[in-house]
């Protein structure tokens, strides 16, 4: 059963997307009926809806190197597929050198090429990059509170090779470099969630609205992650996840809101049914 496997792997933000859509087209009805520039008001009110949509679609699986490359390829080479970005990520427990190594949490660590749009909503994203063995904390989070730029942290990453039923685990020292100052969507991107905002009453009343942001220690993919992954068996895998962005103006129109379903969904089971089913079922 190898589609049963990429199945329980598949996040599908296209639910939400395509739920907008009918919104869409309730909102087209009612421009057409004006009969007053319908066309731009139809266009207008879908392009607003749908800026709220941060990524179309997201595909998460687990891969070895040769699969990944070859599945990003194949994802890429779709037929209204715009811009396709992949964030790893990986939860591990950290010592710090700022209190001797005497405590150990756990935490998550993000990596992303460096082709990622993430670095465009990176507002202090570092000159040429994150050097080997090289980690960014998010700024303002309680673990970038507890440590200094050039302080080692301790960690250890593990490469799942479900085909020999093991793990390779490596341990590694990171160097603290600096506090990324992420905008909420490129947040929301590097963390996988929703940028998370809480809610109280104020004194004179209303809500007063304040935002948090989890420990989260961003690495390079390619002078950290791919260098370690290297060192493994071929079949050791990484779990990645796809964020796929659309090209809205070719799949999606405010006056056929069938076709813009159909659309979307040909392109997503093609992704999940075809691609990645594919590469999982050889991995394992």
């Amino acid at each position: 059963m190898p589609l049963m496997y990429p199945i329980k792997h598949v996040f599908r933000n296209w639910k939400l997307f395509t739920a907008l859509l009918i919104g869409i087209a309730l909102a087209a009805t009612f421009f057409a009926a004006i009969g007053v520039k319908a066309n731009l008001s139809a266009e207008q009110a879908l392009d607003k809806q749908l800026s709220t949509v941060l990524t179309d679609m997201e595909f998460q699986a687990d891969l070895n190197s040769s699969n990944l490359a070859l599945a990003y390829q194949n994802i890429t080479g779709i037929e209204g597929v715009k811009q396709v970005d992949t964030v790893a990520r990986f939860s591990m427990p950290v010592s710090l050198s700022s209190d001797n190594y005497t405590t150990s949490t756990y935490t998550q660590m993000a990596c992303f090429p460096n082709t990622s749009r993430i670095y465009d909503e990176w507002l202090n994203k570092p000159f040429g990059g994150i050097a080997e063995n090289q980690t960014y904390l998010i700024a303002g989070t309680d673990l970038a509170k507890r440590v200094a730029v050039g302080d080692n942290i301790t960690t250890m990453i593990q490469f799942p090779t479900p085909k020999y039923y093991n793990t390779t685990t490596i341990y590694l020292n990171l160097t603290v470099a600096g506090f990324a100052e992420l905008t909420d969507n490129g947040y929301a991107l590097v963390s996988g969630n929703s940028f998370g905002v809480i809610s109280f009453a104020s004194s004179r009343g209303g809500q007063i609205f304040t935002s948090y942001r989890g420990d989260l220690m961003i690495v390079s993919w390619e002078n950290t992650i791919e260098k370690l992954w290297a060192t493994t068996l071929d079949s050791s895998t990484v779990s990645v996840t796809f964020s796929i962005s659309l090209d809205r103006e070719k799949l999606i129109s405010p006056w056929n809101t069938e076709a813009s379903l159909t659309n979307v969904n040909t392109i997503a089971d093609k992704m999940q049914n075809e691609i990645l089913s594919n590469y999982l079922s050889l991995a394992t």
